[in-house]
């Protein structure tokens, strides 16, 4: 205050003015306006951060809570992809045994076939032989009949001049 250019003037009212705690005083004035005006600022600055909290919150919960289906979720659908690959390995296992069975059957049935063709070949084979010697032995017996009728037509023959002859010797008999 003993700096400003009015420090010398004596005035009472100008002193008042002057004052130093008349200064403060307005100061102090000032300040509390400042302060209820920033006191109100930031009531409302805290209400609206206490609000976003509380968004915030109920965000955060909702947030839990879809975490919490989505966990759930997850397991059950983490056990029923569990279920389903035991379903398909057991599938897969029971398709295998009827593989295995079925190439089994295979092999007997190939074995089977396999003999029975060697069965059919040697029946084949001891009937291809059977024909040789029926045929064979037809081919003799037909040899053996032309023979034979060869030997008769001759005995025919010869009876047949024998009869002539005996015919032809008739009257000798009868005489």
């Amino acid at each position: 205050m003993c700096v400003l250019p009015f420090s010398g003037i004596r005035s009472t009212s100008f002193q008042n003015c002057l004052d130093v705690t008349f200064i403060l005083r307005s100061e102090l004035k000032s300040v509390k306006s400042q302060l209820q005006e920033c006191k109100v600022t930031h009531r409302k600055d805290i209400i609206k951060l206490q609000d976003q909290l509380s968004e915030f919150k109920r965000k955060n919960t909702s947030l839990e809570k879809q975490i919490e289906d989505s966990a759930i979720q997850e397991s059950k659908t983490a056990k029923q992809y569990s279920d389903e690959v035991s379903q398909l390995k057991s599938k897969l296992s029971d398709s295998e045994n009827f593989v295995n069975i079925i190439t089994g059957l295979n092999k007997q049935t190939q074995t089977w076939i396999t003999e029975q063709e060697e069965k059919h070949k040697t029946e084949k084979d001891r009937l291809i032989w059977r024909h040789d010697e029926l045929y064979k032995t037809i081919q003799i017996l037909s040899d053996e009949n032309y023979r034979l009728k060869s030997i008769q037509q001759q005995t025919n023959g010869q009876s047949s001049n024998n009869n002539k002859l005996f015919r032809g010797n008739r009257h000798y008999r009868r005489r």
